[in-house]
């Protein structure tokens, strides 16, 4: 309630150009909720989307080893190859060989389309479950 209060301040705030409105973001676990406030003149909305995160041992079934998918599982959390390194105890070169290996195995060139192709396989798992 305390965001949706400050979402409306602000947009009560705006003179004629709309404020820039941030979502909610509540994240446990592997799951994340994301939570906008749509206004059109007559209403206001809540948009919810629930993220499921992927977990390293579902996108072994994308055809990655177990350490492909445990770098994977980091990248679509946003870590930096340096950031993954240091989590698995490894160096920034083999996170960025490991992840070359994983553009190929997933038919991707960037690992923005990685990320996005494993957050998608986790989503078809979570409905699935």
């Amino acid at each position: 309630m305390r965001w949706v209060k400050q979402q409306e301040r602000l947009l009560a705030d705006q003179d004629d150009v709309a404020s820039p409105r941030q979502s909610l973001v509540v994240a446990k676990h592997t799951q994340r909720l994301i939570v906008r406030l749509l206004v059109s003149s007559d209403r206001k909305l809540l948009l919810m989307e629930e993220h499921r995160m992927p977990e390293p041992q579902g996108l072994e079934a994308l055809g990655l080893t177990r350490r492909e998918a445990e770098v994977l599982a980091w990248v679509t959390q946003g870590k930096t190859n340096a950031e993954v390194a240091i989590i698995l105890g490894t160096r920034r070169r083999t996170v960025s060989k490991q992840l070359e290996h994983i553009y190929q195995k997933l038919g991707v060139e960037t690992r923005t389309a990685a990320a996005a192709l494993a957050m998608s396989s986790a989503s078809r798992t979570s409905l699935h479950s």
